[in-house]
């Protein structure tokens, strides 16, 4: 058995911390969405497809019950 294999992993502290390190602020990935939208939108206007709509966007932030974000 490995080393990997012996050591316990809790997924969800993992994912916490990749997305902590990942994400330094709240603004990249509301930034990331609405620019995805928008390359969207001109893809489907580049092939001659009507489309409209609107991009809204929400943001709240929560204190954890642990004290983490």
């Amino acid at each position: 058995m490995s080393k990997a294999e012996e050591m316990p992993m809790d997924k969800s502290r993992a994912i916490a911390i990749l997305a902590r390190s990942t994400v330094k602020s709240w603004i990249e990935p509301v930034v990331e969405l609405v620019t995805n939208c928008d390359d969207a939108y001109k893809i489907l206007e580049n092939s001659k497809k009507v489309c409209s709509g609107n991009i809204k966007v929400s943001v709240s932030r929560k204190k954890a019950e642990n004290g983490h974000l």
